[in-house]
């Protein structure tokens, strides 16, 4: 195991290994719970994935272009390290996984700091009956929070086989978070699509039944210490969070349409109602002069 000090610690794969081969850390070549991955390919894009293979650990596969390499993987293994995995660093030759690290370790050790790439709003997507019960509770919930409280309206579309496999490849505390996508992305109404269909959906361009797209001011979820940074996510936060003062809109199709009829797609839906906010946060002041 390499070490770059008492808390980032990791574990630098052999050249040519895959999350699909065997630990070549452990005995029995077993990865078990405990383990998790970063696999940085030799290959020029942004593009990066998620996910777990039948037999090996949860992580992530990306383009050495990914933004803010270094602060994810800071990130990446604090995160990971807090719940007692250890990491296995899969780098291309000559790229240092320790020196990349070392470069941001201090200055992402503080979860209250506001990073210049953290984007003053982030996104989640809701359904519109979910969207009616967070209005009476007051706050968004986590998927754990909501089960354990048995609040099924929170998740009126039933989850297949297919959806229920993927949520199992995440490590089990995933399910303590709410999580949030950026602006401008149509990737938090995949659920809401993939739940509609029966299955795995990320076409952008596929009809769909628009929830509601709540916009949160991210900036003061982490000035707060409320944000949780793991190195996947854009941002999440464990548990709950209070809609005041934390959330600046909400968005639906009535907001973008009123009563004409429209055949909607995740693309067109972010685009609409995205705009639609950036509208209403001008006006109302809070922006601070972008949005």
């Amino acid at each position: 195991m390499l070490q770059v000090d008492q808390t980032a610690s990791f574990h630098h794969a052999p050249v040519g290994w895959k999350p699909s081969h065997p630990n070549p850390f452990s005995p029995d070549g077993a990865y078990g719970e405990g383990w998790s991955c970063f696999q940085l390919l030799d290959r020029d894009d942004a593009d990066y994935t998620t996910g777990k293979s039948p037999d090996g650990p949860f992580g992530v596969v990306a383009g050495r272009c990914i933004p803010d390499l270094p602060s994810r993987l800071c990130d990446f293994l604090r995160y990971e390290h807090g719940y007692g995995r250890q990491v296995i660093l899969a780098f291309p030759e000559g790229v240092d996984a320790g020196e990349i690290i070392r470069s941001a370790w201090d200055a992402t050790a503080d979860s209250r700091v506001v990073r210049g790439s953290d984007p003053p709003v982030v996104v989640h997507s809701t359904t519109r009956e979910a969207w009616e019960a967070i209005q009476r509770d007051g706050m968004l919930k986590s998927a754990a929070r909501l089960r354990a409280e048995g609040y099924l309206s929170a998740s009126p579309l039933p989850e297949t086989l297919e959806l229920s496999g993927y949520y199992c490849g995440e490590p089990g505390e995933y399910a303590d978070y709410i999580t949030f996508g950026g602006l401008g992305h149509p990737s938090v109404e995949s659920i809401l699509v993939s739940k509609e269909r029966g299955s795995f959906c990320l076409d952008r361009d596929v009809r769909y039944e628009p929830g509601v797209r709540l916009y949160l001011d991210l900036h003061a979820v982490i000035r707060d210490g409320l944000g949780v940074r793991d190195g996947l996510h854009l941002a999440k936060v464990r548990d709950h969070l209070p809609l005041t003062p934390y959330l600046i809109h909400a968005i639906g199709v009535a907001d973008i349409q009123g009563d004409r009829l429209q055949e909607w797609t995740p693309r067109l839906f972010t685009q609409e109602a995205d705009r639609a906010f950036q509208q209403q946060w001008r006006r109302s002041g809070r922006h601070g002069g972008n949005a």
